[in-house]
């Protein structure tokens, strides 16, 4: 839990204007943390255990609020709307959770299921046509959207549009997230870490973070980069060259910390002591007569990439040492 609480204070310090994706829908706000004793009534109510990272979350860290997507769900509660509504009420998404969670891998209907979608003929009667549809939206609801197909999870999130998050809590694979794309008919599929097991609750939120934190820190980057070299690129006569620095730059920034670590030089020192020594000189200095034409920049460019991807290999095999 410390992990979690250290990383989302660093997230909410990075991103000040919560430009990360519906970071506006919880502000990096946490709920106050649930009673043990709430925890535990609801546990008697739907006769299931919840698993212990997400146990531990809801009551020492907070019972929803700040995390991925739209945020976490108070215990209890699930979107409806715009807003949010109890179990009971609303969709009525849940299932029973005292049944085991009945999905082992990722889950779908058949394509011989999606074939049989109606597809009405132009000129078909309005009246045929509603019953076509409602034939089949009734269908959606007993055999895709069905509770008994997540018998044993919790809903814990949505990610807009009806796609959701789910928690099981009771089965073999209690404790494990899933991503809910029904909506999209993208079917129920478990959420990875990058070795194949199935991702917990920790796992889940972690990841949520951490990626938001590199999101955000390259947007820092970037902004830094950009500030460093406007004077630089500023001073240039032509701005035609000064927008053709200026892309180079952009579409090279990505790999920096790449080059950094492959020279041995702090990420947080690239601007200064690499770019100033060998790449904005090449940039700059590279030909005073601009390409007019877009696959001549892209030639110029490409010409400029292979330089620096050379310079990295021997970079690599001379050892970490300054550009020259």
């Amino acid at each position: 839990m410390n992990d979690i609480l250290s990383q989302l204070r660093t997230l909410t310090r990075l991103d000040l204007d919560c430009a990360c994706f519906a970071a506006k829908s919880h502000w990096y706000d946490l709920n106050p943390p649930l009673a043990e004793e709430e925890v535990a009534r609801m546990e008697a109510k739907h006769q299931c255990r919840f698993p212990s990272e997400y146990r531990r979350f809801i009551t020492e860290i907070g019972n929803g609020g700040a995390g991925p997507s739209y945020g976490v769900f108070p215990l209890g509660q699930h979107d409806h709307g715009h807003d949010l509504s109890r179990w009971e009420d609303g969709y009525g998404l849940v299932g029973d959770l005292s049944k085991p969670f009945p999905l082992t891998n990722a889950w779908n209907l058949p394509d011989t299921f999606w074939q049989q979608e109606p597809d009405p003929p132009e000129g078909t009667p309005v009246d045929e046509e509603d019953q076509l549809w409602e034939a089949w939206n009734a269908r959606l609801e007993s055999e895709y959207y069905a509770t008994h197909l997540t018998d044993g999870a919790i809903p814990i999130c949505h990610e807009g549009c009806a796609l959701r998050n789910w928690l099981v809590v009771t089965g073999p694979l209690a404790g494990t997230v899933w991503r809910d794309l029904r909506a999209d008919n993208g079917g129920i599929h478990p959420f990875l870490n990058a070795d194949g097991t199935f991702m917990g609750f920790n796992d889940w939120y972690l990841d949520w973070l951490r990626k938001n934190i590199a999101q955000v820190t390259a947007s820092h980057a970037q902004s830094r980069f950009a500030q460093a070299y406007t004077a630089r690129l500023e001073s240039l006569s032509d701005k035609k060259q000064m927008a053709f620095a200026a892309f180079c730059a952009q579409a090279i920034q990505p790999n920096l910390a790449a080059y950094a670590k492959a020279i041995g030089v702090e990420e947080a020192r690239i601007p200064q002591d690499i770019l100033d020594h060998w790449l904005w000189r090449r940039l700059l200095e590279r030909r005073a007569d601009f390409p007019r034409e877009c696959h001549e920049m892209v030639d110029d460019f490409l010409d400029l990439w292979h330089d620096l991807r050379r310079h990295l290999q021997s970079q690599k095999k001379r050892g970490p040492t300054m550009p020259p």
